[in-house]
């Protein structure tokens, strides 16, 4: 399926997962939306990935830059 025939929720799972497997998605439109949301998810939180942070606080970082993603 052509990237830009995808719905934006569909880019973004394939963003998200693109950066899990570390592949190419080949949407850097919708990998910089990501990658500004992960960034800005960690700062809501206060919290840098060398606070080592738990898997629980991870995990709520991630899903909540996730559930950001979608909305952009």
């Amino acid at each position: 399926m052509t990237i830009m025939i995808m719905s934006s929720k569909s880019r973004v799972k394939n963003s998200y997962e693109s950066l899990y497997y570390c592949a190419d998605s080949k949407d850097p439109e919708t990998d910089d939306i990501v990658r500004e949301q992960i960034q800005k998810s960690f700062a809501d939180h206060d919290v840098l990935l060398s606070d080592r942070p738990s898997h629980e606080k991870l995990r709520e970082i991630m899903l909540d830059a996730y559930k950001e993603s979608m909305q952009n």
